[in-house]
């Protein structure tokens, strides 16, 4: 997984990691993988948990507030110059 989309998985939408494989493909020097290992998580994202819910109800509260200090933002510089 991608640092970056580990990130938004495991810390954003809290899933949770059931399973590991390390180089679950073996060597695969490819273009995809730039050499990297092709290391494997199998998640499980219970949505309908408190885990779920609560992280559900972070990550909109989250986008939310970012989408309204945009709106804000725009508002005033259209305002105010």
């Amino acid at each position: 997984m991608r640092s970056v989309n580990a990130h938004l998985n495991l810390q954003q939408l809290g899933v949770l990691v059931t399973e590991f494989e390390h180089d679950y493909y073996g060597s695969n020097p490819n273009n995809v993988n730039n050499g990297l290992a092709t290391d494997r998580l199998w998640a499980e994202w219970h949505i309908t948990s408190e885990r779920g819910q609560y992280y559900l109800k972070k990550r909109v509260a989250e986008m939310l507030q970012k989408y309204l200090l945009t709106e804000l933002r725009t508002v005033k510089r259209d305002e105010f110059g």
